[in-house]
C-alpha cells in the first residue's frame, strides 16, 4: 500500500512539474514523447495481429480434428423456435403449431459398447 501511495505522490509531483512549465515548452515535451507513444501503440497492435494470425492458424487444424473425429454441435443442426407460450408441452401432448417436435439424439457408444448416456433419478417433493 505503501508502494501505491508512492507512486501517485511521484504522479502528483511530475504533474506539478508540467504544470510549473512555459506553454511553448509543452508541445516540445509532446513533440518528443511521441516516439514512445508511438511505440506503445504499435506494440498493441502487434500483440492484436499475433493473436489473430494464431487464430487464423488454429482454426483449420480445429476443424479438419472435428471432421476426422466425426464430433459436431447437436445444437446448430436442430432449428429451433422460441414458444410463444413459455411453457412445455407435456407427456403426451402434440407441440404447438410453428413449434419442432422435441428431438433426442442418441450419443455413439463408447468402444467398450457402453451408451455414454447416463439415466439420472428425479423425485418430485410437494
Amino acid at each position: 500500500m505503501l508502494r501505491l501511495l508512492g507512486y501517485f505522490a511521484r504522479y502528483q509531483g511530475l504533474r506539478m512539474k508540467l504544470a510549473g512549465l512555459p506553454s511553448w515548452a509543452k508541445p516540445v515535451l509532446l513533440v518528443c514523447a511521441l516516439p514512445g507513444l508511438l511505440a506503445v501503440a504499435l506494440s498493441i497492435v502487434a500483440l492484436v495481429v499475433s493473436i489473430l494470425a494464431l487464430l487464423v492458424c488454429v482454426l483449420p487444424v480445429l476443424c479438419a480434428l472435428r471432421t476426422i473425429s466425426g464430433s459436431r454441435t447437436v445444437a446448430a443442426d436442430v432449428p429451433f423456435d422460441e414458444p410463444d407460450d413459455g411453457f412445455e408441452p407435456q407427456a403426451g401432448q402434440e407441440a404447438s403449431p410453428g413449434r419442432p417436435a422435441a428431438t433426442v439424439i442418441d450419443p455413439e457408444p463408447d468402444f467398450n459398447g457402453r451408451s455414454a448416456r447416463r439415466p439420472i433419478e428425479v423425485r418430485i417433493v410437494e
